[in-house]
């Protein structure tokens, strides 16, 4: 039977709410076992923000669906295959797996099988420090005998051969990254070798996989610090000197922080746009973030090519593409160029500026006789491109005024 090695001083307050105090009764009122698992232990030790909750138990799903047939709490069968359910009351929700090994594995997915003993269950894992259990009373178990420890030294630990584990699931190189850039570990040289050896195959790994994990790499402020070893071990390839993207991404980070204009997405397009052809993966957009990025990289070209950054030029792009966007391209831009382009003033008037409407539209048209079709389009268009370069500044009356005496050829 597993001890526990530690014991918290202090039960956290997440760990005290009714719905997890709930869980263990039921769990342990039929016959099983139950702990806390993996992150949220991980982050209560280490004294990070604790996020998501994850629970594991001795119980199969069969059995955790029978033992909450009569409670309040109610089991959805999220991940069956996989041992898992999710447990659902008033708001809240928490995953709970059934302990497991591994049957087979394809870099991508597993085969398992379910087991009562908690040491197994965590040779499957990546990481020691996510090997962590924590019980009601918040006792510290640690089925590897490393992971307390590796907490202490704030170091990310492969569970027994590193290799093993990345052909497991080829997305846990990435994953070894995130957590160091979480505790400030420096990337070891023989395991930047080993993830060289394993590259060719995050091919195998979906877009949206890879997306994902990357969302949460950006999460870490420090990540431009880690991109030239990413690239030594061939787990991004860039089309420009690596120092170089993450120099720009390191002076865009320091700048839209200052300004309080930080945005994920951002350094997302910075990353996208400097990937070469040889990159061993694709990321996975949103049409809205296919646009962002897209837009981002247009501005850039308007933005190299400026003399210098008028009022109105900057309020007309941040019109016709939007204010948030043209900033971060702004943003960009300096980050690129940095001193010798910097423009403060110019960043605080596009900060500041309230995005005007534009006063007319079709139906004041047709309210004037205008019939409707091609040429009112037309008319309505040109009015607005008159209205933007007086600099937003005529009324309805005064635009409805130009409309109607527009000198344009019929259609």
């Amino acid at each position: 039977m597993l001890s526990p090695v530690w014991t918290l001083t202090r039960l956290p307050d997440w760990a005290q709410r009714h719905f997890y105090l709930e869980i263990f009764d039921v769990i342990e009122g039929a016959g099983g076992e139950v702990r806390f698992v993996g992150g949220c232990v991980r982050d209560e030790l280490l004294r990070r923000p604790v996020k998501d909750i994850d629970m594991a138990t001795t119980l199969t799903p069969d059995e955790v669906t029978e033992a909450f047939k009569e409670s309040a709490i109610k089991v959805k069968p999220t991940g069956i295959e996989h041992g898992t359910v999710t447990l659902v009351h008033k708001g809240m929700s928490c995953e709970i797996t059934t302990l497991r090994r591994d049957v087979v594995t394809d870099g991508r997915r597993a085969v398992v099988a379910f087991t009562t003993k908690w040491e197994e269950d965590a040779q499957r894992r990546d990481f020691t420090i996510n090997t962590l259990l924590m019980d009601r009373q918040g006792q510290i178990y640690d089925p590897t005998g490393e992971g307390l420890n590796d907490i202490k030294r704030r170091a990310v630990v492969f569970v027994g051969d590193a290799d093993t584990r990345i052909q497991e699931d080829i997305l846990r190189m990435y994953r070894y990254i995130r957590f160091s850039m979480m505790v400030e570990q420096k990337i070891e040289q023989n395991l930047i070798a080993l993830f060289q050896k394993n590259s060719a195959a995050i091919a195998q790994l979906s877009s949206e996989r890879v997306t994902d994990e990357f969302s949460k790499i950006l999460e870490y402020k420090n990540a431009p610090s880690y991109l030239e070893n990413m690239q030594k071990a061939g787990l991004i390839e860039f089309s420009k000197n690596v120092k170089d993207v993450s120099k720009i991404l390191k002076e865009y980070i320091n700048i839209s922080i200052r300004y309080e204009l930080y945005n994920k997405l951002t350094v997302f397009a910075l990353l996208a746009m400097s990937l070469g052809r040889k990159n061993p993966f694709s990321f996975s957009f949103s049409k809205k973030e296919t646009v962002f990025i897209e837009k981002i990289e247009t501005l850039l070209s308007d933005l190299n090519i400026q003399e210098n950054f008028s009022q109105h030029f900057l309020k007309e792009r941040a019109y016709y593409d939007g204010k948030a966007i043209t900033l971060q391209a702004l943003l960009v831009h300096f980050a690129d160029h940095k001193t010798d382009r910097f423009d403060e003033a110019a960043l605080t008037l596009l900060d500041k500026w309230h995005v005007p409407s534009f006063p007319l539209s079709g139906q004041d048209l047709i309210a004037q006789g205008m019939k409707e079709g091609a040429k009112l389009g037309e008319v309505l268009r040109a009015t607005e491109s008159w209205w933007v370069e007086k600099n937003f500044s005529p009324g309805k009356e005064a635009c409805l005024a130009h409309a109607l005496k527009a000198d344009l050829s019929p259609i």
